[in-house]
């Protein structure tokens, strides 16, 4: 116990004077209302829905070889699905419409459980979130007939695109279409694993081993909850590229490095077994890199381990190649970006402080809509253009190259599809000017998440000669076998 008669009179002045700047303190922080307790982290998520989603159907006469294109008119939609998939138990949402920030939905999520939030065509909306959580944009007839199809990479629990465990909805078909190879899913491995995959039952639908810069490729039901478990770094991708008016393929590839802009890069190319018919001036899609520094690009086919190429990208440049390998890793000595080129819908984005070259596919031969979104008070610079974006706001993005770059991270959306055009490609003309995005399925990411890495992952050379675990484990067993007889032979006979 404090005496403070025991206490010199310069002592005591200076014992009362931190008592008072104590309750000094405490009442300035009252009066500036500064909370005591850091606040929880929040996780949000941003998008917009198209103005017009729709199908387009032919109309031919009978008896003659001429025909026409017209909207389908039961696969008109007023609104798109925004779908919650919890990651883990006790996860609060809440999902607004921008700019009102009106509250959509208000609601609590478990792990594997899945939540539904429709928005009507042309909003914006905002997804807050209490925990890491998957975020998906659907939109559609045969998406909500479980029958779509997309090329989408899926957000890990963690929430970015590398992870150990994926808990997401099912978007496509069990199986792709006939003459397209492979299954709906692709599992790329990072790093050596062992994979499950089940169901939101716990049924198994999975089991299997894959070696690092390996793939193996599953089927899942759709419009059902799956969870993804592997004891290594892996990341989950969707594919399928589509044809003619009907693409669905345009995807920014994620890095496994992390964030959008960085050195390497896994994922499904253009497999020369794959059917991809083009009409006219549809070229076949392609892949587009784009450097800001200038890169020196290696392209390797992870299937058949070896080098599919090299390529020099330019500062403030491109390279655009119809890479025909099933599966790829690309690999840089400087950050790049590397998008897929077709329609459909994507996210990309650029973390705090980072400096990006890319590419907005609304421009050529393709329309549509991109936008930027700020979850922090931000400065943005587009080319020479500097804006100042308030927290919850976005920016209109136009077609073609663009030097970007926010002093805090944001995240892109692009929807594209087929420009209207004069030139007739076949007995059906032109391409109709009411052709819209008829289905769509994209993994939306957290504005956070644009920023992670992954520290404790290390890559392996795709080049690196493998020892298969099964000639590992025979190995083993052999030199047991010769330690045994070995023993056995210094023994002395009795």
């Amino acid at each position: 116990m404090l005496h403070v008669s025991r206490l010199r009179s310069g002592s005591l002045s200076r014992y009362f004077a931190a008592v008072e700047l104590v309750f000094l303190a405490c009442a300035l922080i009252g009066r500036l209302d500064v909370p005591m307790v850091q606040a929880a982290p929040e996780f949000t998520y941003y998008g917009h829905v198209p103005n017009e989603i729709w199908d387009i159907e032919i109309a031919v006469r009978a008896g003659h070889d001429v025909g026409s294109w017209r909207v389908a008119n039961s696969s008109i939609r007023s609104s798109a699905m925004l779908t919650v998939v919890g990651n883990e138990d006790g996860t609060q949402v809440r999902v607004y419409a921008l700019p009102e920030r009106t509250l959509l939905k208000e609601f609590t999520t478990s792990r594997l459980e899945k939540t539904v939030v429709n928005v009507s065509n042309g909003g914006f909306f905002k997804v807050v979130t209490s925990k890491p959580a998957t975020v998906m944009l659907l939109g559609g007839q045969n998406m909500e007939l479980g029958q779509g199809l997309t090329t989408t990479f899926y957000t890990s629990k963690s929430g970015g695109y590398v992870g150990k465990e994926f808990i997401f909805v099912a978007v496509q078909g069990k199986e792709l279409p006939q003459n397209f190879p492979g299954m709906p899913y692709r599992i790329y491995a990072l790093e050596d694993s062992d994979v499950t995959v089940t169901d939101a039952s716990g049924k198994q639908v999975a089991s299997f081993k894959v070696l690092a810069n390996r793939v193996r490729d599953v089927s899942l039901m759709p419009q059902v909850v799956h969870r993804v478990a592997s004891t290594g770094y892996v990341m989950v991708q969707s594919f399928y590229l589509g044809w003619g008016w009907y693409p669905s393929g345009t995807c920014y590839y994620p890095s496994a490095k992390g964030g959008f802009v960085n050195t390497a890069f896994y994922g499904s190319a253009i497999d020369p077994g794959i059917y991809v018919e083009t009409w006219g001036a549809f070229p076949p899609p392609e892949f587009i890199a784009t450097s800001l520094e200038g890169s020196k690009l290696t392209i390797y086919d992870i299937e058949n381990k070896k080098e599919h190429g090299e390529v020099g990208v330019a500062a403030a440049s491109n390279y655009t190649e119809h890479i025909k390998v099933g599966h790829m890793a690309v690999e840089s000595d400087k950050p790049f970006m590397l998008m897929l080129w077709n329609s459909g819908m994507t996210y990309a984005g650029v973390a705090k402080g980072q400096d990006a070259y890319i590419y907005i596919p609304t421009d050529g031969i393709y329309t549509g809509e991109a936008y930027l979104f700020a979850y922090k008070e931000t400065t943005v610079t587009v080319d020479d253009m500097q804006t100042r974006l308030a927290p919850d706001s976005y920016l209109e993005l136009t077609g073609g190259y663009h030097r970007l770059s926010a002093t805090e991270s944001v995240a892109v959306q692009v929807a594209n599809w087929p420009r209207p055009s004069d030139i007739r490609y076949t007995r059906l003309g032109a391409v109709p000017d009411f052709i819209r995005l008829s289905n769509f399925a994209v993994c939306v990411p957290s504005s956070e998440s644009l920023s992670m890495t992954y520290p404790d992952l290390n890559l392996k050379s795709v080049l690196v000669a493998e020892l298969p675990w099964m000639y590992m484990a025979a190995g083993v067993v052999v030199v047991i076998v010769i330690a045994v007889l070995g023993v056995r032979m210094r023994r002395k006979p009795s």
